[in-house]
């Protein structure tokens, strides 16, 4: 786990890990035992919770700077994705699925081509099933 992703995690979920999902428990712990700005963020947050847990019920002054990191949460935040409306496929996806159809296409003419019931040796003349006898007139031996 990342320190940005821990901040997030620690501005969306709060500073109680017990309350966060199993495999990001994990990665806080492991990056809270090796990095120590992750220690002080999570320090801040508990002291954030603390005082948002106690001050409603004692209305205890604000702690210097409070406000104004309150204040800057939304802005640290990134924007929310734009909501897809529907399934719709990508240019990739496209491309690959006219390669598919190349290879299938290219595979059937291949297989009805080898496939001739006519031997060219021993059978009919093509030119003559083509255009009939009457247009190649001798033309062919």
């Amino acid at each position: 786990m990342k320190l940005t992703q821990f901040q997030q995690l620690l501005e969306r979920k709060g500073s109680e890990l017990s309350a966060w999902p199993v495999w990001q428990r994990h990665g806080a712990r492991r990056l809270l035992r090796r990095s120590v700005a992750a220690q002080e963020c999570y320090r801040q947050a508990r002291q954030l919770d603390h005082w948002l847990t106690h001050s409603l019920r004692e209305s205890a002054p604000l702690p210097a700077g409070l406000r104004e990191r309150i204040g800057a949460i939304p802005l640290q935040m990134p924007p929310p994705a734009p909501a897809r409306r529907g399934w719709q496929p990508t240019p990739r996806l496209l491309w690959e699925l006219a390669g598919v159809t190349a290879v299938l296409l290219l595979c059937i003419g291949f297989f009805v081509g080898a496939g001739s019931p006519f031997d060219v040796a021993a059978g009919p003349d093509l030119a003559s099933l083509a255009y009939g006898e009457i247009l190649l007139g001798g033309l062919l031996p």
